[in-house]
C-alpha cells in the first residue's frame, strides 16, 4: 500500500496505525526528482553487528562535527544507522555523481547503491523492524547492544507477558556456531530450558502481534506438545487473535494423533522461521525433534 502524506497529523496517524508492520517511505518527493532539487544526502550501511556499526558511527560523527555538519540519525532496528546530511534546497544536475564524490571524502564506505539513489526508500522513523522488533528511531549516540532485544548471539532471560500459562523464555539465544555441538550440549540444553532460535521468534512475534501463520503454529504447537504439554499449547494458541476453541482443540487433538514432529531445520528455513541468516545453525541443528 502507497500513501502520499500531506501533514505531521496524517503521518503520526499512520504510524501508530502500522507501527507493528514494515513501513518504508522515499527520501526523496517526485517534485524534487523533477525539478533536481534536493535538501539532503541519505547514507546507509548494513554490518554484520552493531558493535561494528557503533565504530564506524563514531568515526563518521566526529568527522562531520569537525567540519561543522550535524547531520540527522536514525538507529535502524536492527544493525545499521541512517545518516541525513541535511542542507538548504538547491537545483544539482547530476545529483548521483557528485554524492560519490563527495563520499570518496569521507573516513568510512557506505552501500554504493544508496549513494546518491533518488529512488531510495528507507525505514520510517517510528516503525517496528520485523526481524528483532526494536524500533528505527532518531539517536545522538550509539545504540548500546546489550540492550537490544536480539536473536542474533545475545542472551537475554523475558518472560512471555502474554502468556496465560506463564511460560519462560528462558534464554533466548541464537548460537552461530557452524555445524552440531557436542552430544552432551544437546542433552544439556534439553533439559536446560534453551528455547531454540526459531520456537523463541515464532512465540515472540506471536505475542507482540496476536498472529501467528500456518506453518509456524504446526511448528511451534508440536514443540509446545512435546515440552510443555497440551494445557501449554492451548493456552498460548488463546492468546491469538483469531482464536477459537472448538478449532484450537481438534488441531492440538490431530497432532497428538498423527505423533507430528516439528519441521526438520532445512524446512524451517526454506519456510522463513530460522531467525539465523546465511549458513548459520543452532545446537539443534539439524532437528529440533532430536533434542525432543
Amino acid at each position: 500500500m502507497r500513501v502520499t502524506v500531506h501533514s505531521e497529523k496524517q503521518y503520526l496517524d499512520i504510524i501508530r496505525q502500522t507501527w507493528r508492520e514494515n513501513c518504508f517511505y522515499a527520501v526523496y518527493s517526485e517534485y524534487q526528482k523533477d525539478c533536481k532539487v534536493y535538501d539532503t544526502i541519505y547514507l546507509e550501511q548494513d554490518y554484520l553487528s552493531l558493535e561494528r556499526a557503533n565504530r564506524d558511527y563514531d568515526i563518521f560523527l566526529s568527522f562531520l562535527k569537525l567540519r561543522g555538519i550535524l547531520p540527522r540519525v536514525y538507529f535502524s532496528g536492527r544493525r545499521s544507522y541512517h545518516y541525513f546530511i541535511d542542507f538548504p534546497p538547491l537545483k544539482i544536475i547530476n545529483f548521483k555523481e557528485k554524492v560519490k564524490t563527495w563520499v570518496k571524502t569521507l573516513p568510512i564506505s557506505f552501500d554504493v547503491d544508496v549513494i546518491g539513489d533518488t529512488g531510495r526508500m528507507t525505514r520510517v522513523p517510528g516503525s517496528m523492524h520485523e526481524t528483532t522488533k526494536l524500533f528505527c528511531v532518531p539517536v545522538n549516540s550509539p545504540v548500546n547492544p546489550k540492550s537490544c532485544v536480539d536473536l542474533e548471539g545475545v542472551k537475554i532471560p523475558e518472560i512471555m507477558p502474554n502468556a496465560p500459562f506463564g511460560m519462560m523464555l528462558r534464554d533466548l539465544k541464537a548460537d552461530t556456531h557452524s555445524g552440531i555441538q557436542a552430544k552432551e550440549e544437546i542433552e544439556t540444553t534439553k533439559e536446560g530450558g534453551i528455547i531454540p532460535p526459531c520456537i523463541a521468534s515464532i512465540m515472540k512475534i506471536a505475542v507482540n502481534t496476536g498472529k501467528c501463520e500456518h506453518h509456524a503454529r504446526l511448528h511451534v504447537g508440536t514443540y509446545l506438545l512435546r515440552t510443555e504439554g497440551k494445557e501449554a499449547a492451548y493456552n498460548f494458541f488463546k492468546s491469538m487473535t483469531d482464536f477459537n476453541h472448538q478449532t484450537t482443540i481438534y488441531n492440538l487433538q490431530w497432532l497428538m494423533e498423527h505423533d507430528w514432529h516439528c519441521y526438520v531445520c532445512s524446512r524451517a528455513k526454506e519456510l522463513g522461521m530460522c531467525p539465523l541468516e546465511g549458513g548459520k545453525v543452532c545446537t539443534y541443528y539439524p532437528s529440533i525433534n532430536w533434542s525432543l
